[in-house]
């Protein structure tokens, strides 16, 4: 999904950033995609186990999903990446800064967390009246989704299906935990040549 360029209300307390045009995927990358590049590039994932295959991969460390990212990109001549988190802040909440993908009020029924009581991951899509205008899925709960950004550690975002839904908010920094569960990664396109 192409998000345009210009200036979006992101963090909290909300501040003005411009944010150059990207391509995000609609969805987590899943666990039939991951397998495809293990099985093509022999790569040992660190904690990933090969879940359904509609799900999103789970158990992915940020140095899986670089590589990946560069498997991706040299299969399709195009430059994938992981998206930095404005560039993730952005697609969540859109230009205008609203609370979550679909608005200004929390509901859980709209994405896979803590409070659907599923303790695992659903199928991507499966909450499709929790995507973005965009239609962006999954960007709450599900899977925490890595970034390119540090800041006094890895950042992730969007939360997971073991995190309350106050914690998923798009504004808030997320930290990897040691056993790797919960996180997954989605991808981004630069449009602006770099």
């Amino acid at each position: 999904m192409v998000i345009a360029a210009g200036d979006a209300l992101l963090e909290d307390p909300p501040r003005t950033h411009h944010v150059n045009v990207f391509a995000i995927a609609k969805r987590p990358v899943t666990n039939s995609e991951f397998a495809e590049f293990v099985k093509v590039t022999s790569h040992r994932a660190e904690r990933w186990t090969e879940g359904p295959a509609d799900h999103p991969a789970e158990g992915i460390s940020w140095p899986d999903a670089v590589v990946y990212c560069r498997w991706l990109s040299t299969a399709t001549a195009r430059i994938y990446r992981l998206p930095d988190e404005r560039e993730w802040e952005k697609a969540a909440r859109g230009g205008k800064g609203q609370r979550w993908p679909w608005g200004d009020s929390e509901d859980p029924t709209r994405a896979n967390t803590r409070e659907s009581g599923l303790r695992g991951t659903s199928p991507v899509g499966a909450y499709p009246a929790g995507a973005s205008a965009d239609g962006v899925l999954d960007l709450i709960g599900n899977v925490r989704e890595w970034t390119n950004t540090w800041a006094d550690g890895r950042v992730m975002r969007g939360g997971s299906y073991l995190d309350p839904m106050a914690e998923c908010i798009p504004s808030r920094r997320m930290r990897l935990s040691a056993d790797l569960r919960g996180h997954g990664f989605r991808v981004v396109r630069s449009m602006t040549g770099r």
